[in-house]
């Protein structure tokens, strides 16, 4: 008996002592894993400012503080933590529209990017794909401004216009408003200027032809140097014929001779002319006149049709514009004429032809804008059914 209590106080001493080395092994675990959740709760926390910064929105990091994360507030976990995986998604989400939006960028100011299937925009080659997109869009505007300050010293040197280059940064109509208006009065300028050549070839007998513009105007200036010439030599005949007066019958004598050989060259002249006019085919007992630009008869010449109709927009575009012309047959030749598509000129579209009986009067329209080879004008208020290809004519209106 006496052996028995030895052994089983044996036991309990070992179980005893077991037990003690137990609860140390276990309080040291217990401490360790609550260091690792205050290491744990710091993270969280400090990702939390992390993803608050600079967000705009609500902070979660008063919600994700250490206190609130420790061990000790083990239930209020599930409440928490969600929060913290929302503001990465939200954050993850705006960095993947940033992301886009710089995509976009970089594609419309050519900005050399790595291909798409190795994600430009990864974390990897976020930096880069930056630097690329915030360099060509740099050089984007460093293009804009070189060409806008060469438009100002284009606009200075040829149009004698000043315009203001930061005008044209802020997007302001102004500027070209400006340029606008001097290109307008040089192509006023320029037609007057050519109608005066116009004028002065007939005079000399010189056509202009304005695509032919430096020759056209040294045959002109050619064309008046020989009438000066001859201006100049009838002055000396008028002198001569003043000095001559003091003796009257040889005077007299001298005039039937003169107005003899006149009488001789204008009948030459005629039979040059009458000869011109059967070589071109033309009746010689007949006058000829060539269309004026711009005339009915120029004009009943005009057939275009409709190219384009823009119901959202209520206009129809017309291929007839300023190079438009019309022929006119003289003879067995023929003739160019300018109809002058001015704006305000009435037009009537046609389903079909003139010619054809059947054809049908869809609408009179107005020209809005001439361009070189179209036109403008807007659809009627009563909204006819106007289709591309009816023909366009011009009518003269009733007086």
């Amino acid at each position: 008996m006496k052996v028995a209590n030895v052994i089983l106080s044996i036991l309990i001493f070992i179980f005893a002592a077991v037990s003690a080395v137990f609860s140390y092994f276990l309080f040291e675990k217990r401490s360790q894993f609550v260091d690792g959740w205050a290491k744990m709760a710091d993270t969280v926390n400090k990702t939390a400012v992390a993803l608050d910064k600079d967000s705009g929105i609500e902070s979660i990091a008063k919600d994700l503080s250490a206190d609130k994360l420790s061990h000790k507030n083990y239930a209020d976990l599930d409440k928490l933590l969600p929060k913290l995986y929302q503001r990465a998604e939200e954050v993850s989400k705006s960095r993947s529209l940033l992301a886009g939006a710089l995509n976009t960028i970089g594609e419309n100011v050519g900005a050399k990017l790595a291909p798409a299937k190795e994600n430009p925009w990864g974390l990897n080659k976020f930096d880069a794909s930056k630097d690329a997109v915030l360099g060509a869009f740099s050089d984007a505007i460093n293009n804009r401004d070189r060409q806008f300050r060469n438009l100002k010293t284009f606009a200075r040197n040829y149009l004698k216009v000043d315009i203001d280059v930061e005008a044209l940064k802020s997007g302001s109509n102004s500027p070209m408003q400006k340029v606008e208006t001097a290109l307008k009065e040089i192509d006023t300028r320029s037609k007057k200027y050519e109608s005066s050549f116009r004028s002065v070839g007939n005079t000399v007998g010189v056509r202009f032809d304005s695509r032919n513009y430096s020759s056209s105007v040294s045959k002109i200036v050619a064309g008046v140097n020989a009438q000066r010439r001859q201006l100049a030599t009838a002055n000396a005949q008028l002198k001569k014929a003043q000095n001559d007066i003091r003796n009257r019958d040889r005077q007299i004598q001298n005039n039937k001779q003169e107005i003899s050989r006149k009488n001789a060259t204008i009948s030459k002249r005629d039979a040059e002319i009458r000869d011109l006019k059967k070589a071109l085919g033309l009746d010689t007992t007949k006058e000829f006149a060539i269309w004026k630009n711009g005339s009915d008869d120029a004009r009943k010449q005009l057939e275009g049709k409709v190219i384009e109709v823009n119901a959202d927009y209520g206009y129809v575009v017309i291929d007839l514009g300023k190079d438009t012309r019309v022929i006119q047959k003289a003879g067995n030749r023929s003739v160019e004429v300018d109809p002058q598509i001015v704006k305000g000129l009435e037009l009537v579209i046609v389903e079909g032809s003139l010619t054809d009986k059947t054809a049908k009067r869809i609408a009179s329209v107005k020209v809005d804008e001439v361009g070189a080879n179209c036109v403008t004008a807007n659809i009627p208020p009563e909204n006819p059914e106007i289709k591309v290809g009816y023909k366009v004519y011009w009518i003269p209106v009733s007086k």
